[in-house]
């Protein structure tokens, strides 16, 4: 049917319904994996459980503000904390434009504007040329059960260690970073919420891979990523 598209998405290969407004024809509609995206090395994606859809369109007013439906038919589907990515290929940069979707849990859909040149056209030109890849997005929100879990986890496997050429000095640190997590569980059980983030900012200041302000307690491989863990809950849970 015109302006009604039916993809299977590239991940958990359910079908999904794209509907263009007005039964306006688009181009090119196909389904992305995250694996097929060229980013920069390093670079960290959020969760994207039906991957990417792609599609052109080439008849719009120049300027114009264009709306897709995406319909999500399996109903497993929970888009409540749903976000929208945008993967830029000239760039090679992923864009969060969650500010573009109107979300509809109850109805497993999602509404998405976007307008000609604006953020998400993956052109950039105001040309009456729509380009979209995108998809939902999920970003799990860090806890610090998630931060001591990973913590030990990580000391068992090796990869967190304490700091120290002298075994007795690295054990110490090793303890005194795991006594830090375990106070600020203890204090945000407690409702001290404050004073949970001034010590979890100790945590994030001991394990940064810097020399000051303050000496690192633990190195290892998995130390970056603890690390990027804790200043996620900072951010998330502090500010």
């Amino acid at each position: 049917t015109d302006g009604i598209y039916v993809v299977s998405d590239a991940e958990t290969h359910n079908p999904v319904v794209i509907s263009a407004e007005e039964a306006t024809t688009i181009d090119g509609v196909t389904s992305l994996s995250t694996s097929d995206l060229e980013l920069p090395e390093g670079t960290e994606l959020p969760e994207m459980p039906y991957g990417l859809f792609s599609f052109r369109i080439d008849t719009l007013t120049v300027g114009e503000t264009f709306h897709v439906t995406f319909y999500f038919p399996d109903p497993d589907t929970d888009l409540t904390d749903a976000q929208w990515y945008k993967y830029n290929s000239a760039a090679g940069s992923v864009i969060n434009c969650t500010d573009q979707i109107e979300i509809f849990p109850v109805e497993r859909k999602i509404l998405l504007s976007i307008t000609d040149g604006g953020k998400g056209d993956q052109d950039g030109t105001v040309n009456g040329i729509i380009i979209d890849p995108s998809g939902p997005a999920f970003i799990k929100e860090v806890t610090i059960d998630d931060i001591v879990a990973f913590f030990n986890d990580s000391v068992n496997a090796g990869t967190i260690k304490g700091k120290g050429t002298v075994p007795l000095i690295a054990k110490a640190n090793l303890l005194a970073m795991r006594t830090l997590l375990e106070t600020v569980e203890y204090l945000i059980e407690q409702g001290y919420d404050q004073l949970a983030c001034f010590i979890l900012s100790r945590a994030s200041l001991r394990s940064d891979g810097m020399a000051s302000p303050l000496v690192d307690f633990v190195v290892g491989e998995a130390v970056p990523e603890f690390n990027g863990m804790i200043q996620d809950l900072v951010e998330g849970f502090c500010n």
